[in-house]
């Protein structure tokens, strides 16, 4: 069994690529951040030249982890040597519930570091949409004179999703996202009502985040047929357009369902506490 490291995310998608896209959806978010990522902490742990487990670590972020379950043991024993012996201290992981609840394990056995369930998750994916009740308003693609207001709204939105931004990480991540054209609007009589964005594309995927209406204009259809308006734009040039929801907040499942969306996998985001 060999762990191979990678810094630059385009070697490691030359190796890992092809396994990645087996299970597309699953892997979106490590794909879509590898391809927009030049330079982190990637790798592949491979037996006879067959991948079992993979991930990526960007900047000081969580560790991401993807792979086999049923082999993930020795697998993932292989990658906790590696940093361990590389003083390499994770802030937290996530995945696929199975193996990230087994690398959790192992994590804190080694070390007795203590571990924390931040997020439970499931990525739902839509490869077309349903109909739905149409709300009153229409779609337009956010412009750099709705700067302030996104900026207003990815701080009011992060609060509420208890990973909250400052006002310059709000600013920077709505000038890059508005300059790429990711950031759609729902407008009614003249008023911006919901707000929502494209992420991490790859050549089969595309992901939606940050659904934010605020709080006088909700329950009123204006997010449902937002993000039914972007998956349907979307839909024309991927096979399925994917989202991840807080496995704590029935309605938003509900809603996404409706829409067309089918739950894929669960995700937990864990992190950890050291003493």
């Amino acid at each position: 069994m060999q762990l191979i490291v990678y810094h630059s995310s385009r070697s490691y998608l030359e190796q890992s690529l092809a396994y990645l896209e087996k299970q597309a959806v699953v892997n979106s978010l490590l794909i879509g951040l590898a391809n927009r990522t030049q330079s982190g902490f990637f790798f592949s742990v491979f037996k006879h030249g067959v991948i079992l487990l993979s991930g990526a670590r960007i900047g000081q972020r969580n560790l991401i982890l993807t792979g086999q379950f049923e082999k993930a043991n020795i697998s993932l024993s292989k990658l906790i040597t590696y940093l361990i012996s590389n003083n390499i201290r994770l802030p937290g992981v996530f995945g696929p519930m199975e193996i990230t609840q087994l690398f959790t394990d192992l994590w804190c056995k080694n070390k007795g570091y203590r571990a924390l369930l931040d997020f439970n998750e499931m990525i739902y994916q839509a490869t077309k949409v349903k109909p739905i009740r149409p709300a009153p308003g229409n779609l337009l693609k956010a412009t750099k004179s709705h700067q302030d207001l996104v900026e207003e709204w990815i701080v009011a939105f992060s609060k509420e999703a208890g990973e909250p931004k400052t006002l310059p990480e709000a600013t920077k991540m709505a000038r890059n996202k508005i300059d790429r054209g990711e950031f759609y609007i729902w407008w009614y009589e003249d008023k911006p009502v919901t707000m929502a964005a494209t992420t991490r594309p790859t050549q089969h995927t595309i992901s939606i985040n940050s659904v934010y209406t605020p709080a006088e204009h909700r329950r009123l259809g204006y997010a449902t047929n937002c993000v039914h308006a972007i998956t349907d734009k979307m839909l024309k040039s991927y096979s399925a357009v994917t989202l991840f929801t807080d496995l704590k907040n029935p309605i938003s499942n509900s809603i996404y369902q409706q829409i067309g969306y089918v739950p894929v996998k669960e995700f937990l985001q864990i992190k950890f506490e050291y003493s």
